[in-house]
């Protein structure tokens, strides 16, 4: 991910590459491209040969393997060089808009969850109408529980709460201990 290449990238102009690069991941996601970084670096195979000891050790652990897995993989994925960017496109299926639109009418509520860049996501969600022109699109992309809680509190008390409300907000407004009609 660009999250995780960009800020380990070495060398000249640095800063302009990760602002270059950056500006144009976020048109290609803005387009409901997937993004893709490109780097490299070059290894010592002395540096190789112990990183890959560890990384064995690390994935036959019996005790918190995915962890060291993890931290093997963050010793070695140092010092990029940067090699480019694309943008992917990631075609939906056939039928996707027209299955959304009948489950929407059937009373069925869509929410949209992923890992893809906000852009991305947005975009997509287009293009697979669970977005209408006239929907109120709501990024919840806090990183911390409170802060999420912080910003679901905020949504709900800025709405007209009412019985016909959709059920998605009702199972919010429901977790977040909040009475739909008071």
């Amino acid at each position: 991910a660009d999250s995780v290449i960009l800020p380990r990238l070495v060398g000249d102009n640095v800063e302009m590459q990760r602002r270059t690069t950056a500006n144009h991941l976020l048109e290609y996601a803005k387009q409901g491209l997937r993004t893709l970084c490109f780097a490299t670096s070059v290894l010592d195979p002395e540096i190789y040969e112990k990183w890959s000891h560890e990384y064995h050790e690390a994935s036959i652990a019996l005790d918190n393997r995915s962890q060291r897995v993890e931290a093997a993989s963050e010793s070695i994925e140092t010092s990029f060089h940067l090699v480019g960017a694309a943008g992917i496109e990631d075609r939906l299926q056939d039928g996707v808009p027209d299955c959304v639109k009948a489950l929407r009418e059937a009373g069925i509520c869509i929410w949209v969850l992923t890992g893809d860049k906000t852009e991305t996501a947005i975009a997509v969600a287009s293009q697979a109408a669970v977005l209408e022109s006239n929907m109120e699109v709501i990024v919840l992309d806090q990183k911390t529980e409170a802060d999420l809680m912080r910003k679901l509190i905020e949504i709900t008390d800025t709405l007209t709460l009412s019985p016909k409300m959709s059920p998605v907000l009702r199972w919010v407004t429901q977790f977040l201990g909040i009475d739909p009609m008071s």
